[in-house]
């Protein structure tokens, strides 16, 4: 399981892609950000119950459909993996669908294009240690593919524009008054308002870590959807 959870405006940045940021501002290390309020509780069932749970039947059908899915595939043929969470998807009092949580047993690069929860289609290679995957039972597709961000262990792409744009992030970070220890390409993300990519870099230094993205085509950092990274 991911053990650090950043807390930064990439979403609003790059819509509501699978990274879990809240809004920070920018200040020395030392200073404490709050967390983000608890998210709202989503309920897959009508008539206000509780969640429903798949039967096993329907559990299933749904992994068999997200096996066979070309960019999950990828990912869940390299490690173990586990259900996190399960829910049938409910429409008009029909179960239509599933959504699954799956966690892995360690972080995987997942690379491909897919659409997210929220109907957006973007193209991204990232890191990633857990996936929720929305499953559509009569068509036997995979709906949605929301992968989150993991803590990486190694650059998740090599490129040309890799080694500059470490030295930019580094920079901005030493700015900020911490002196960089590591830098780590976690990210890349490909969508209409960064068609060139924004880049997500984890930062470590003595005592924490930065999350710093990068517009690829600009060469510079997106100040607003960088932060400090918030240890549970």
């Amino acid at each position: 399981m991911i053990t650090e959870r950043v807390l930064a405006i990439v979403l609003g940045v790059v819509a509501s892609l699978a990274i879990v940021f809240a809004a920070v501002s920018l200040k020395a290390p030392q200073q404490p950000v709050p967390p983000p309020p608890p998210p709202t509780p989503v309920s897959y069932a009508q008539g206000g119950q509780p969640p429903a749970q798949l039967d096993s039947s329907e559990l299933s059908k749904a992994l068999e459909v997200a096996q066979r899915d070309p960019v999950l595939s990828q990912v869940l043929g390299k490690t173990s993996w586990r259900v996190l969470h399960s829910g049938p998807v409910v429409q008009g009092g029909a179960r239509v669908g599933a959504v699954l949580v799956l966690s892995l047993s360690e972080p995987v690069k997942l690379s491909g294009e897919f659409t997210l929860m929220n109907g957006e289609k973007v193209r991204a290679h990232l890191w990633t240690q857990t996936i929720t995957v929305k499953v559509n039972f009569a068509s036997g597709t995979v709906e949605a593919i929301d992968p989150s961000l993991a803590k990486p262990p190694s650059d998740v792409v090599s490129a040309e524009w890799v080694a500059p744009a470490k030295a930019r992030c580094s920079s901005f970070v030493s700015s900020l008054g911490v002196k960089p220890l590591k830098v780590t390409l976690a990210a890349v993300y490909e969508t209409g308002k960064y068609p060139g990519g924004l880049a997500v870099f984890q930062i470590e230094f003595e005592g924490g870590e930065y999350v710093v993205s990068y517009d690829v085509a600009r060469g510079v950092v997106v100040r607003e959807a960088s932060g400090p990274v918030i240890k549970k």
